[in-house]
């Protein structure tokens, strides 16, 4: 067993001096309050700790190896007897995480941008959808990069900045450094949305990549 790998989450006191509901509920209390998933709800359930029916103890503590660990997932719990530790056992137990997504109530298109009237909130685990969109201000923007099914969760790699340049369009190039700024003008050698990069070609010819800062603009900082 090694020890070291362990966090310990939480130490409690138990007033009863066998195991009984008291622990189990004393256990799950434990896995919830050490929870990472900071504004996820949290559920555990089938909460199995062999032998633990035999021994006798005043306090528990339980370790969990990864505090971010979901599914099924197995503990220590340390037995204690006046303050001392009388026993170990390994337990398991089934951490579910849900969290708030946005689902698409309609097929979405390509290149379409999202209405609150497109989609619903509704509550998924985690590992259903790791990468969800939670809010419809994540959608400002942004525009659907793929198609999307009717009911399917909008995750955040179905979406992309909408373009505000376009391929072949006259762009202004501000030139930055830490002492200069200049300006000169390029055509877009392709589409962009604010924050993306994207290549242009300057009047003289050459090549160059700059940041989409707004409409018509870009910034090449050197």
């Amino acid at each position: 067993m090694k020890k070291a790998l362990l966090i310990t989450l939480l130490v409690l006191a138990l007033p009863a001096l066998s195991y009984g509901l008291g622990a189990d509920y004393e256990i799950m209390a434990a896995l919830l309050k050490a929870s990472p998933w900071s504004g996820a709800k949290v559920e555990v359930e089938e909460i199995e700790v062999p032998g633990i029916e035999r021994e006798k103890f005043d306090s528990i503590e339980v370790r969990l190896s990864n505090p971010k660990a979901i599914g099924k997932v197995a503990f220590l719990v340390v037995l204690k007897q006046n303050g001392k530790e009388t026993r170990t056992l390994w337990g398991s137990a089934r951490i579910r995480v849900y969290r708030d997504a946005l689902v698409a109530l309609r097929a979405l298109k390509m290149k379409s941008k999202i209405s609150m009237n497109d989609v619903r909130l509704v509550s998924v685990e985690v590992k259903d959808a790791p990468d969800a969109v939670a809010s419809i201000d994540e959608l400002q923007g942004m525009v659907v990069k793929r198609p999307v099914p009717a009911g399917s969760v909008i995750k955040r790699d179905y979406l992309k900045p909408e373009s505000i340049i376009r391929k072949g369009e006259r762009v202004t190039v501000w030139l930055e450094s830490k002492s200069i700024r200049l300006k000169t003008a390029a055509v877009a050698s392709e589409d962009g949305g604010k924050g993306g990069v994207i290549a242009a070609r300057a009047l003289s010819g050459r090549e160059i990549s700059g940041v989409v800062t707004g409409p018509g603009e870009l910034l090449v900082q050197f």
